[in-house]
């Protein structure tokens, strides 16, 4: 993992007071990481997917499309599909059928749906961009965080404001281009 994850060292997450920040700080300084930080606030998480959206270049095939879970579970897991671009919606969501997640996005057994055409949107215009632009070697998007539909839900608990707007947040992602001709 990079500097630039949890699990890699240089991202404190979960810091709640000024001690908190302090004492990250210290950590981070003593391990010989940069002095400057940059402090967000933090997204709650409130029942979040974790997805992820890849691009690379197939040898026979050119551009090639995969989706599904994120983070550490899609490399344990591989739940995944695999798409040409370029997509459409209809595509898209075939793409996004094809994962065992699928059931849980689109809300069945209990689980809390997410804005599907988002999802497809999403799809789509990285499709799009990869079929489009012969320079992108490869884009990875992972995490990305799907949240559930909360205004479509009768919640209790309380959620910040930016939470209840976001749909899709992409938390790390990475462009590779090819070296220019």
């Amino acid at each position: 993992p990079g500097l630039h994850t949890p699990d890699g060292g240089g991202v404190q997450l979960n810091l709640t007071d000024e001690e908190a920040v302090r004492h990250a700080y210290r950590q981070l300084s003593e391990r010989g990481h940069s002095a400057t930080v940059l402090i967000q606030p933090m997204l709650e998480r409130q029942g979040a997917y974790e997805l992820m959206v890849s691009s690379t270049i197939d040898q026979q095939f050119g551009p090639v499309l995969t989706f599904g879970k994120g983070r550490r579970l899609h490399e344990l897991d591989q739940d995944q599909a695999i798409a040409l671009p370029p997509l459409n919606g209809s595509l898209a969501r075939r793409t996004l059928e094809q994962t065992r997640i699928f059931q849980a996005l689109s809300g069945q057994s209990c689980y809390p749906a997410i804005d599907l055409d988002a999802l497809d949107q999403l799809l789509v215009g990285i499709s799009w961009l990869v079929a489009n632009h012969a320079l992108i070697r490869s884009i990875h998007i992972n995490p990305l965080w799907a949240l559930p539909d909360w205004r479509a839900m009768d919640v209790a608990e309380p959620l910040s404001a930016l939470t209840r707007q976001l749909s899709l947040v992409v938390l790390e992602a990475r462009i590779e281009l090819h070296d220019p001709p």
